[in-house]
């Protein structure tokens, strides 16, 4: 049996909606998970897309152990917590208690190696930033999601940066399974907020 450790800390809202994209695979169970490392970053993979939520604080003292959480428990922490960030307040490798202002629970830890994700994080900051508002996106894929699922299911999209003098947007491009047809079009840059 491990010791319980009883140092808390705040799980950001927007760690646990990162969550969302945790694998649904029971084959790969480290990727059902989120990943919760030591300096308090905040991770979640389904091998296609990755979330990673930073600190912009880090914490002062670093833990020595990660943390892996199963999807099915954020989701029962996400509905008990709201719109208040719960906090972690002991976890050993037996039991997490979480917390917010008046509701706690306890969930089972699950105990695999989590994927270094950092291997497969672009380390140079050379890449163009291109800001697109996150409504067109969903709008977009409400859009491709209405495509017949037998011809346009499993096919990835194809996204282009362009970043001209002449024209700065984002184009897509999707081709049925049968190359019969393709959909495209642009998605315009929206203005950057200034922090």
């Amino acid at each position: 049996m491990s010791k319980s450790k009883k140092e808390s800390f705040t799980l950001p809202i927007e760690a646990l909606v990162a969550a969302l994209v945790c694998s649904k695979d029971c084959t790969r169970v480290p990727l059902e998970c989120l990943h919760i490392r030591g300096d308090g970053t905040i991770e979640a993979t389904d091998g296609h897309i990755l979330v990673q939520v930073e600190p912009i604080a880090p914490p002062s003292k670093k833990r020595s152990k990660t943390i892996l959480i199963h999807r099915d428990d954020v989701k029962q922490i996400l509905k008990m917590a709201g719109k208040i960030a719960p906090t972690i307040t002991e976890w050993s490798d037996e039991t997490i208690k979480v917390c917010t202002h008046n509701q706690s629970m306890t969930i089972t830890p699950v105990l695999h190696a989590y994927p270094d994700i950092n291997k497969v994080l672009q380390k140079k900051k050379d890449g163009k930033s291109f800001v697109i508002a996150v409504d067109l996106l969903i709008q977009l894929a409400e859009v491709l999601k209405k495509l017949p699922k037998d011809s346009y299911r499993p096919i990835p999209v194809k996204l282009t940066l362009h970043d001209s003098e002449d024209m700065k947007a984002m184009s897509f491009e999707v081709q049925n399974r049968e190359q019969s047809h393709k959909v495209s079009g642009l998605i315009m840059p929206c203005t950057e907020r200034n922090q």
